[in-house]
């Protein structure tokens, strides 16, 4: 442990670096702003900073520490894809409160970083995603009223989704991915249909597009509104309605083509 008081100053670069990782984590995560500004101000606060401005949304976060000795150190993070993640959010929230409570010094802080993240084999990754896209999407088809085989149906379709987010690159629009995702479950849900695999295509189609709804994304805005953070909350608005407007796009061509079919 650090000894504060024997005036040994952390170096601000490394504790700031270091509490931006865990926050950035946080926001690709899901994390509220009010929990990820108050994560990066508590653990410079345990290192020693006399002043911590942080400043987060959706697509950025930047921070500026002011030492007791008058030293001032700002830093950034980029945020370029969020999703929700719960399990991590809780994994990285007792980080925090364990490196605030034993001021480890930097390269402890940087090995309970690095051990705290997941080391699961990439197909092993994979897998859980196909296997839960499956369950989820067989689940709501039934939810929703279909039989044993609209959700088979619906099951078999639904894999196309997480099939297509792993070909996604970094710089892939958001946007038109959704669209191309919903055409895909959507169009896929009607030739299912068309060749006996399922009886009802609308249950089918309301099973794959609980893959796409953005749920998260409404719940997460509306939290940050109240909590005052008026551009965040916005900005996360705006994306789940832009998300909202893609599935529709993508689903009603779908259905055109279902129309067309004679299938609907």
């Amino acid at each position: 442990m650090i000894d504060l008081s024997s005036g040994i100053r952390y170096s601000a670069d490394i504790m700031l670096g270091a509490a931006l990782d865990i926050a950035a984590e946080l926001m690709e995560c899901g994390a509220e702003i009010q929990r990820t500004e108050d994560t990066v101000e508590r653990i410079c606060r345990a290192y020693g900073a006399s002043r911590v401005d942080v400043y987060a949304t959706t697509s950025l976060i930047t921070a500026t520490v002011g030492m007791p000795d008058g030293y001032h150190k700002t830093q950034i993070r980029r945020i370029y894809m969020t999703q929700s993640d719960l399990q991590r959010i809780e994994e990285l929230n007792a980080l925090s409160r364990q490196i605030c409570e034993n001021v480890p010094e930097p390269a402890e802080f940087e090995r309970m970083l690095r051990a705290s993240k997941k080391n699961e084999p990439p197909a092993r990754q994979i897998l859980k995603r196909f296997i839960g896209s499956l369950l989820l999407v067989g689940g709501f088809t039934v939810f929703f009223g279909g039989n044993a085989l609209d959700a088979l149906s619906a099951a078999i379709v639904g894999l196309c989704i997480p099939a297509l987010n792993l070909i996604k690159r970094k710089s892939t629009n958001a946007v038109a991915h959704t669209v191309l995702c919903s055409l895909a479950a959507g169009v896929l849900s009607v030739l299912a249909i068309s060749i006996g695999l399922g009886n009802h295509a609308d249950k089918v189609m309301i099973g794959t597009i609980m893959l796409l709804i953005p749920g998260a994304d409404i719940g997460n805005s509306l939290r940050d509104l109240l909590f005052g953070d008026i551009v965040s909350g916005s900005m996360r608005l705006i994306k789940a309605l832009l998300t909202a407007a893609a599935i529709a796009v993508g689903y009603s061509i779908a259905i055109i083509f279902g129309g067309w079919l004679n299938v609907l």
